[in-house]
Parts: C-alpha cells; structure tokens; sequence
C-alpha cells in the first residue's frame, strides 16, 4: 500500500508526465452571495458554493466526507461511515432542506437526509445556503439548505471515462461513464461501486490506558447507477429527464464502551425526474416532477430483531419567472408533495399531501436591494403559518456592503414523531409544528482578486421544538418541548497572497461562534436543561485553508478545528467531548494528452494522526491516505 501511494505523489509531482502541460484551476471552496442568484435564495443570506473542480477530484467521496476535508464542519456523525446528519448554526437535524435539482430528499419518515449516503460521483454543483429558507424551499428548511445540481454540458461529442480510487481501510471505488452532446441533445450516464472494509486502528479514549484497539463492523457497499438525458431547443427552452438510483448495504457499529452488537442496513433509493422549461425575452414557466422511493431493512443480528419501512414521494412543481424589467424579478410557484410510507414500525400506512403556493419579488435600485417573499402550504387539511421573509442590502461604499434579511419558518412533524409504533417507542398524533422566526445582519467586504471578508451576526428562536423522552411506561414519545435559541456570529476571509501566470496563492479562513441554548424547557422536559448548550453543538468551529495553483500540481492544505461539545443535556464537562484540530493536504494534476484527459489526486488526511470522537463511542480515522486516477477519452 506504500508503495502504491509513493508512485501516486510522484506521478502528481513530477512536473514532465507524459512531456505534456497542464491547465491550471482553483480548486477551493468559494463564498458566493445569494444577492447574486436570487432565483435559488434571498437576498441577505449567505451561500457557500462547493467549487466543480472539487467535486471532480472528489468522485469516491461521500458529502459528509468532502466536507469533513475542506474545512466545513457544521455536521453531527457517528463515527468515520455511520449517519451523518446537517447542522447549520445549531440547528437540528430535521431543519436543513437537502434539494437535488429543486426537489426535496428529507425523508417524510424521520424529516432528515443522510449526508453519508450522498455520493459526489455524478454532481457538478453544491451549494450551501445559510439561514431561515422555509419561503423557497418549503417545510423543514429553518436552518438552510443544502443544493444538489446537476448541469448539461452542450457540444461536447463523445467521451467514455472510468475512474479508480484506492484508500486505507479497504477503501476501493470504481466508475465508468459516458458522456454524449452535439448542440441540442446532452446525455451522460455513469456507473460506480464502491467497497469500505473500515476495520481501522483507534485509541480507546473511554478507558484509562487509551488502549489501541481494532474497530470492526463498520464496513461499507455502494452501487449505483446516475444518468441524465437533455434537449435544447435554444437556451431558454430545454426538457430533460434524470435519474439516481442508489442501493447501500452497511454494518452499523456500536459505541465502543458498549457491548458490541452486530447490526447492519440496507438503503435502496430510486429518484426519478422529468422537467420542462419555457422561456421568453421577458418571461418562462416551467415545470418539474419527481418520484421518489426510499426502502430500508434494519436487522439486528445480536438480538434477532429486524425492521422494514419504505417512503413513496411524488413532487409537482410549476413555477413562472418575470424579468421585464432589468431590476425587477417576480417568482410565483405552486408545489404539491404526496408522501405515503409503509414500516411495520408504523400504526397504519400513512398518507401525507403537502399543497404549496409561494411568491417573490426583488427590486435593484442604485446600491440597494429589496427582496420581498412568502409562501403559505396546507398540510393534511392543516394550514401552516402564514411564512413571510424580506431580505436587503445596500452598498454603503465601492467594496462595502450591508445586508440583513428577517423570516419566518416552520417544520411539520414527521411520520415516525406522528405515527411510530415500534419497540422501545410510541409516536404522538398529537404533535403540532415546530416554528422559528430567524433574523441575521452582516458586511461584506470585497475588493475583487485581493481581499473578501464576510461577517454576520445571526438569531433564531425556535419554538415547539419536538423531542423525544421516556414516558411513565419507559417508553420513548416525541412531545413539543422547548424553545430553543441559536445566536452568533459566522465570519469568512478569503486573501490572495500571490497571483501571476505560474502561480496563485490563496488563504481561506472561517470561524463560527455559535451559541444554541434551551431558552423553555416546559413541564415534560428536564427543567435543568434551561440555558444550556444542545448537546453536539460546538460553541466553536473553524477552518484554514491554503490553496496553492501551479505549472506543477495543485495543492489544498485544510486546518479544521472543533471545539468542546457536550454529550448530556445539563453540560456535565466531565463527559464532554474534547476539542481537536485536524489537518489534511491534497493534490491534484490534470493531464491533456491530444483530445484525451487524466486526472491524477492524492490526499493525505489526519497527517498528525490525532485521536478523536464526533460523537461519544464513535472514533473517528487515525491518518489515512486516498490515490485516484480518471481517465477519459474525447471524440469530437
């Protein structure tokens, strides 16, 4: 294995590969302003857009695992493959929306999305969007969302392309695609596998000699098969159908102070679409609709226990955009959602229709920005509070800014809080919807190719908020029981150190000071919890990034640091997790030969090999290394 990573680093490295250059490309995580596409989000909030070039380099990488490298940390996991779920600023779990091509994949069953099964291979874009987006993209969506997209590349020809990845842990991905465009038509298709023993070396952090030891049942297998088919008429009118079909079948660990308990599961997910799109000089429509379904089995080898539930989700969405005039931009929509699911660990099989009508209005005028929303849904013959937003910003001098944006927000229960009714637990049909009112100012600074500084200050106060407790029969039941306030202050700086034709030098540096606390924890919570930080919820995070562009190789070095988080709901410190920093550095080198591409990476992660948990029992990865080759082959 050494010697296949020492041939890898100096294949990056050496300058005279094949006696061919190679084009140069940032590769780094970028800081965008909604502002400037204020059809995906409103003005006044803040995006962070994963650059492409990333995301090529990153194909045999999960989401989570992508994020964990680049110096974006807002994630709660358990352990180096297990369920990893989105946090923005402090929210839960269930309060970021993750939207691929439009459409939301929050599972109806228990309202979030496992960013561990989110496979890079095939996604050209990800965008993340901070702060209160209930008004654009529906229930569930208080804390953000997270942009799945997916882009047609038009007279291109024919290319064929294979990829091959090899890692520490038993770590081996494979893809092979293909890839076809002339001026009206773009298809591109791709197949991937990928296998993950994870059996890793840790340091047993719960015992008093930190004893080395062997972590076992957490191995991994994904397949899947991506595929997207599109006609242009001209720019403005184009059709096209996309498809994700996915199965992943993994062993589920326990904590490594408990008793170990063989579990595995089994994921199969199939997500279909079909989308149309009519434009005019001043005017389009279009349209989109997606099936979706999603089967998981859960069987406890140990105990002999098993579980099954699946989810059927068919999405409509029609939407009309106005751009008459060059400062004005009207979005009107209507959204239908139908959700059914079908678990033995459900009373029934529950149907839920979700019927949507939405609007937004922005107006430039000089330095200033207006953008005003609102969006109103019924769910199950309940009507949801009305969900108003504005948003503002204002060129105060040439390279500074101000905006701010304010907004209401909510999120319907889901059918494992309405409806569960398996062992250990019993759901509440009683639950109302959780609601927030979220608001955030900050400045941006931003002199083009020297210096961007990003500073916002934020709040949302969150009430109903639904958890789960042991009732007078020790079972487990959700109940509307806090009111929860998360505050702080995000801040970004990006620098460009150097800049000629040979060699650009980039620094990236993020910080986020969260404070996410029980403001009312009422009658049936634990009244010691007032004040307290939500558990797995760091006061403070950060990243440094160097990005260093050459003839030679490109290069990103990431520092990311995570503060204390405590594990209980009262802050005991003697059971808090540690703070740690983590560093990473990865190289890549693109290689054109004639018509044909070869793309070379390698990546070194954890390179001070420091021992932690981001979730208590759940160690993560010692140091551990990944090489990569795609090679792809162009016919015009």
């Amino acid at each position: 294995m050494r010697l296949i990573i020492l041939v890898a680093v100096w294949a990056v490295l050496k300058g005279t590969l094949f006696g061919q250059t190679d084009t140069l490309s940032v590769h780094y995580l970028e800081e965008v302003v909604v502002e400037d596409k204020m059809y995906q989000a409103i003005t006044g909030l803040d995006e962070v857009s994963i650059d492409p070039a990333i995301l090529s380099n990153a194909e045999g990488s999960t989401f989570a695992e992508l994020a964990r490298r680049n110096g974006f940390q807002e994630f709660r996991a358990y352990g180096t493959s297990g369920l990893t779920l989105p946090s923005l600023r402090g929210t839960g779990s269930s309060h970021t929306a993750l939207l691929w091509n439009g459409i939301n994949l929050q599972s109806p069953l228990n309202g979030s999305a496992d960013l561990s099964l989110l496979t890079i291979n095939s996604t050209d874009q990800i965008n993340i969007v901070k702060g209160g987006g209930t008004v654009q993209f529906g229930s569930g969506a208080i804390g953000g969302a997270i942009q799945v997209t997916d882009v047609s590349d038009y007279e291109k020809g024919l290319s064929i392309l294979t990829s091959q990845e090899v890692g520490s842990f038993g770590n081996y991905y494979t893809k092979y695609g293909l890839q076809f465009s002339n001026e009206r038509w773009a298809l591109e298709s791709a197949y991937f596998q990928r296998s993950l023993d994870n059996d890793y070396t840790y340091h047993n952090l719960h015992t008093f000699q930190q004893e080395k030891e062997v972590r076992e049942n957490s191995a991994l297998a994904q397949s899947g098969i991506t595929g997207q088919l599109e006609y242009r008429l001209n720019e403005a009118n184009v059709a096209g159908i996309r498809v994700w079909i996915q199965s992943n079948d993994y062993e589920i660990p326990s904590p490594v102070f408990s008793t170990a308990v063989i579990s595995t599961q089994l994921d199969e997910t199939n997500r279909y679409m079909a989308y149309w799109t009519l434009g005019k000089p001043d005017h389009s429509v279009s349209f989109k609709t997606a099936y979706l379904t999603h089967l998981t089995d859960y069987e406890n080898e140990t105990t002999s226990r098993a579980s099954s539930s699946e989810f059927i989700s068919w999405v409509n969405k029609l939407e009309y955009e106005s751009y008459s005039k060059e400062n004005i931009h009207l979005i009107f929509g209507t959204n239908h959602r139908y959700d059914e699911t079908n678990s033995n660990t459900h009373a029934g099989s529950p149907i839920r229709n979700t019927y949507s009508a939405y609007g937004s209005y922005f107006i430039a005028v000089s330095k200033f920005n207006l953008n005003l929303g609102a969006r109103q849904e019924v769910y199950d013959d309940v009507l949801s509070p009305f969900l108003p937003t504005i948003g503002i910003s204002y060129g105060v001098l040439p390279h500074i800014k101000i905006k701010g944006s304010a907004s209401r927000n909510y999120r319907v229960p889901t059918f494992n809080d309405l409806y569960w009714s398996g062992a250990g637990g019993e759901g509440n049909p009683d639950l109302t919807a959780e609601s927030s009112y979220n608001a955030e100012f900050g400045i941006i600074y931003d002199k083009p190719s020297k210096v961007k500084f990003r500073a916002t200050v934020y709040r949302y106060d969150v009430d109903d908020w639904i958890q789960w407790r042991p009732n007078e029969s020790s079972s487990w039941t959700p109940d509307n029981i806090k009111n929860v306030v998360s505050k702080g202050l995000d801040s970004r700086l990006e620098l460009t150190i150097h800049q000629s034709s040979n060699l650009t030098l980039r620094s990236q540096l993020s910080h986020l000071w969260s404070v996410v606390t029980n403001k009312e924890v009422r009658e049936l919570g634990n009244q010691k919890e007032i004040g307290k930080q939500l558990t797995y919820t760091p006061k403070h995070s950060g990243a440094a990034v160097l990005l260093i562009d050459s003839e030679l190789a490109n290069a990103v070095v990431t520092w990311n640091h995570v503060g204390e988080q405590f594990t209980e709901g009262e802050n005991f410190k003697v059971r808090a997790l540690s703070p740690y920093s983590v560093l990473n550095i990865s190289l890549n080198r693109n290689i054109d030969i004639v018509n044909h591409e070869i793309s070379l990476r390698c990546s070194m992660n954890n390179l001070l090999d420091k021992q932690y948990e981001n979730r208590r029992g759940y160690p993560m990865y010692g140091r551990n290394f990944l090489i990569g080759i795609t090679v792809k082959f162009n016919k015009q």
